[in-house]
């Protein structure tokens, strides 16, 4: 669909400008900003964050049992209270 829009002529050339700097077309820079007033408010853009990844060989800590949530949680448990015992080092 075609309409006519006004813009102030400084607020066109940085828009034209943003739509360059962003590899995309005027059209698609109004589209996103009509969509980000409609939707409320400014979305800033979904990164992908890297995850660490261990390349330690050896597997899991001895007497881990990864088959239960809570069995893992109480296991962890222990150990720390143990790591927290008086005279340990």
């Amino acid at each position: 669909m075609r309409t006519t829009l006004r813009f102030p002529k400084t607020l066109l050339e940085r828009a034209k400008a943003a739509a360059c700097e962003q590899g995309i077309t005027l059209t698609a820079l109004v589209e996103r900003g009509l969509e980000m007033a409609l939707l409320g408010g400014i979305r800033q853009p979904v990164q992908d964050v890297p995850v660490p990844i261990c390349r330690a060989g050896g597997g899991y800590r001895p007497g881990l049992t990864i088959d239960s949530g809570s069995a893992l949680l109480d296991q962890l448990d222990a150990w720390d209270a143990a790591d927290r015992t008086p005279g340990q080092s």
